[in-house]
């Protein structure tokens, strides 16, 4: 009989260790999500046990599994087609913030390592994935052994409890608005009422939106309510507040809204107080949802999704159904209401409360993103056509992406070309020459997410020590430049920091290592060279993954330090041609006209 042992990543590295030797296992297979602890327990444990790579399985088991787990969430979709379905985290299969469809990647690499017959441990960070593959264990009849910590506290009272943490900032937000509202009403006399538009456009807002005079930036539409002032179209901007990226204080950010010349929908000025109860109310009606029988490829997750169902957080993005309740009660009934389109449960809540209570009214789901395959939510499935909410337009950023959505089972007859208005910028952008120097100069363009950059800078210096010539500028992203202070006491020598411009960047460096970022589009439309690293624990968020002519990230250190010597090689040679991947724009990004802005407009 086999022998399968298994380890909470939370035990202490010398309680793993010592649980191992017990075991007398002598590989362990990381699922684990957090690369900083992977990387930690490789060192601890290198002397004894050897450590299963996964990175390459990962990613062909997410590419196999991925077409399943959209048709066994439309099915239930289907099932449980309500507004509580719909507000939910296993229906959005956002892959960014929920681990649900990680997990059933690893339950089902390890299924297929249990098939190798033999002894091995599992060390994993997650209880429902260690509930899940013990349940597949002992149905297969393994000896199994395992060491989790004791639970203190249950997983859906965990989620009552930061519900209702979050609903004491709301309140507080919400009372700091009003107050807010009331000063400029009554006391400063700036603040207007809202006339009902012809056009509404829901953005985000951060620190970069606020221009001096009043001047709003829109970073998602750009020249967008340039057009419409030329068209004579009315436009109000319903806003999302990105807190974490504005640096001033709240009280000068809503006075902003508040007192400007333009039209804003501040979405704290029309909830009623006992509104906040709302995503309460809805999670107590998703107790009802049941999860059985959930097969991906032979493998059975249903404890996944049941242990992902019993911890849902209360989401209070839902009362944005209410918001459309409130505004159209006020008469605020545009023709068109334009969403910053990513199908997910803000996009679904605007749509299901426009159907309700704004009649009349058409959503359009500007579909910004270059999206990643494995960013599910921004997909969706055949059989959920008849009963998932979806815009009745979706406007994409070029006809490339048009052929994606359609391939990706969204409504071809809704889906509409029009200018990739976050992209207009790439049309003007600088080919990369590259700076003449003896050195071989790295540009590592640093994502978003914290672990993302760890990785990524880590897994990147080990391939570059020992090469004395190569040299690295990290250009951080810049809604996260305090990664930096994080990662500097580990720079190797004449490691650069720059937060200047991207054509800048390019000119200074001979080739771009990034990963899981949408600003290596900047760099192939640049006609630089990219090499991008994969996860090893994670799924890869690669916007190139759809265009073959770019190959696969990099999945191990071994291979991206042969691809940076055989690069190099080629960059340096006499015979050198650039990549002309800039050729591939038009279809890729639109630029503005006349015709690309005509799908943006109001009907009639």
């Amino acid at each position: 009989m086999n022998k399968l042992a298994i380890i909470h990543s939370s035990l202490s590295n010398e309680k793993i260790s010592s649980f191992l030797k017990i075991s007398g296992c002598t590989k362990w297979l990381p699922l684990i999500s957090d690369y900083e602890r992977v990387r930690e327990l490789e060192e601890v444990l290198a002397g004894a046990e050897k450590i299963c790579d996964i990175s390459g399985d990962l990613q062909d088991t997410a590419d196999l599994l991925r077409r399943p787990f959209y048709e066994v969430t439309a099915e239930l979709g289907v099932k449980y087609n309500s507004l509580e379905w719909w507000a939910n985290n296993i229906s959005e299969r956002n892959t960014m913030k929920c681990n649900l469809f990680l997990h059933c990647c690893y339950c089902y690499i390890f299924s297929r390592k249990m098939e190798e017959g033999e002894d091995f441990c599992v060390i994993s960070d997650s209880r429902a994935v260690i509930k899940n593959i013990t349940d597949i264990a002992e149905k297969k009849r393994m000896d199994v052994i395992s060491k989790t910590p004791l639970v203190i506290m249950d997983g859906r009272f965990g989620a009552f409890i930061d519900g209702l943490y979050k609903l004491i900032l709301h309140l507080s937000v919400f009372a700091l608005t009003r107050l807010n509202r009331f000063y400029h009403r009554t006391i400063t006399e700036r603040w207007k009422p809202l006339k009902n538009p012809d056009v509404v456009l829901h953005t985000w807002v951060d620190e970069k939106c606020f221009g001096p005079e009043g001047q709003f930036r829109d970073r998602y539409f750009t020249v967008l309510p340039d057009y419409y002032r030329s068209k004579g179209v009315n436009k109000a901007t319903f806003v999302t507040f990105s807190y974490r990226n504005i640096t001033r204080s709240l009280w000068d950010a809503f006075s902003f809204l508040h007192t400007n010349k333009e039209d804003f929908i501040v979405p704290r000025d029309y909830y009623h107080i006992g509104d906040y109860l709302f995503p309460f109310m809805l999670r107590f009606k998703q107790r009802r949802f049941i999860f059985q029988h959930i097969i991906l490829k032979g493998v059975d997750c249903s404890m996944l999704f049941y242990e992902y169902h019993r911890n849902e957080p209360i989401h209070f993005e839902a009362m944005y159904y209410l918001l459309i309740k409130r505004l159209a009660n006020q008469g605020i009934k545009p023709k068109v209401l334009i969403d910053g389109f990513e199908n997910m449960i803000t996009d679904k809540m605007i749509q299901l409360g426009v159907r309700e209570f704004m009649h009349g009214t058409e959503v359009y789901g500007f579909f910004h993103v270059a999206p990643p395959p494995h960013v599910l939510s921004f997909f969706t499935d055949i059989g959920e056509y008849d009963v998932a909410p979806l815009p009745d337009r979706i406007i994409c950023n070029g006809p490339k992406y048009k052929d994606i959505l359609a391939k990706e089972h969204f409504p071809e007859e809704r889906i509409f070309v029009g200018a990739a208005l976050r992209y207009l910028y790439l049309h003007n952008i600088k080919k990369a020459s590259g700076d003449r120097h003896d050195n071989f100069i790295i540009l590592v363009v640093l994502p978003i997410e914290k672990e993302v950059v760890i990785e990524l800078f880590y897994k990147l210096k080990a391939a570059i020590g020992g090469i004395d010539h190569y040299r690295m500028i990290l250009k951080p992203h810049p809604m996260e430049t305090t990664i930096i202070e994080k990662i500097k006491g580990d720079f190797l020598p004449d490691t650069e920091v720059f937060t200047g411009g991207m054509d800048e960047a390019l000119k200074k460096c001979d080739i771009v290592v990034s990963a899981a970022t949408g600003a290596v589009l900047d760099c192939v439309m640049a006609d630089k060279e990219v090499v991008r690293v994969g996860r090893s624990t994670q799924i890869d968020f690669d916007p190139l993954a759809w265009f073959e002519e770019f190959g696969r990230p990099c999945s191990s250190i071994d291979e991206l330090r042969k691809k940076l010597i055989d690069a190099e090689k080629r960059i340096k040679s006499q015979s050198y041609e650039k990549p002309k991947y800039s050729a591939m724009l038009p279809e890729l990004f639109s630029p503005m006209t006349e015709e690309t802005m005509k799908p943006f407009l109001p009907p009639g």
